[in-house]
């Protein structure tokens, strides 16, 4: 098993934590669920993933999450698709950035990249340095280059790690928010929640 390469507390960003998602591009695929908003719901389905179909070579390809606060990314992971291993991302860049429409720095950047398995999650570590702060509300995993232009790009999930401390903050103020929506309300019965972004950031390090 790897050691964690952190010091701080953590946790995985969840569906709860995204405002909006955007992508390049997506499809129902022959599952009808390949969509963007699989990329925090982990499971080993087969249409658990994000599919964007364009094989033209228009890169990069890129998927997006806005946050609904500001939080320090650390790290990240990707997790290789059920299929298809000339879909795989090959070289990206991990953009962060403000909620404006705007990409404004890059942090971490691959080249060459391969996936030797399915199911296969590798994990990257984020660094501020100098002026670049990884403060951020908005994260996009840019791609410009899978195994082979065949059938377009996909991945299983990503994997976005933030400093824990932050997280509770953030936690707090959303709490503090629902309440002040919710006071008066008459209180509906609870329904059933999804299981998107309930993995283990522990089961990260053993892969």
């Amino acid at each position: 098993m790897q050691e964690a390469p952190f010091s701080c507390q953590l946790r995985l960003l969840r569906n709860q934590d995204v405002r909006r998602y955007g992508c390049s591009g997506e499809t129902t695929g022959g599952t009808g669920r390949e969509g963007i908003r699989n990329i925090f719901r982990d499971g080993d389905s087969r249409w658990n993933k994000w599919y964007d179909p364009a094989y033209d070579g228009a890169f990069p390809r890129y998927a997006q999450v806005t946050l609904e606060e500001s939080l320090e990314v650390v790290g990240y992971g990707i997790k290789s698709a059920n299929d298809v291993p000339w879909r795989d991302p090959a070289s990206w860049q991990l953009m962060l950035g403000r909620d404006n429409g705007n990409i404004v720095r890059e942090v971490h950047s691959v080249s060459g990249h391969r996936f030797d398995r399915r199911y296969e999650t590798h994990l990257f570590v984020v660094s501020a340095a100098g002026n670049v702060t990884t403060q951020t509300d908005l994260v996009r995993l840019n791609i410009t280059e899978v195994n082979s232009l065949q059938s377009g790009t996909q991945f299983a999930q990503l994997y976005v790690i933030v400093k824990q401390q932050e997280a509770e903050e953030q936690n707090a103020r959303q709490r503090k928010r629902r309440r002040r929506r919710n006071r008066g309300k008459k209180r509906k019965p609870a329904g059933g929640s999804s299981s998107g972004g309930n993995f283990s950031l522990g089961r990260l390090w053993r892969w």
